[in-house]
């Protein structure tokens, strides 16, 4: 979000990651990225668009793979990697 955030706040119009301008010719995205000088960690960075991907999917963590390019196996072990969590998930449902 650092990376795409004009001002001093994190609004969702930052987390946009494919401009829209459709894709470059060879049907590569056309990102448009600023990178702090102080660095960022991809770590953080990779939680962010698999958030950001979630958000625009209604949380189907299968469309958002579908839309990130990777398989719905590879989603879920990013989401376990970074600890993602969603209430409506039925993994993530409390048991009275």
């Amino acid at each position: 979000a650092v990376l795409l955030c004009e001002g001093r706040t994190i609004a969702g119009k930052d987390l946009k990651i494919v401009p829209s301008g459709g894709t470059a010719g060879g049907g590569t995205p056309n990102l448009s990225l600023k990178l702090p000088p102080s660095g960022i960690r991809l770590e953080e960075l990779e939680k962010l668009v698999i958030l950001e991907a979630l958000r625009m999917h209604g949380w189907v963590q299968k469309d958002a793979a579908d839309f990130l390019g990777i398989s719905a196996r590879t989603m879920n072990y990013k989401i376990a990697k970074h600890q993602i969590r969603y209430a409506r998930w039925s993994k993530n449902r409390q048991v009275n």
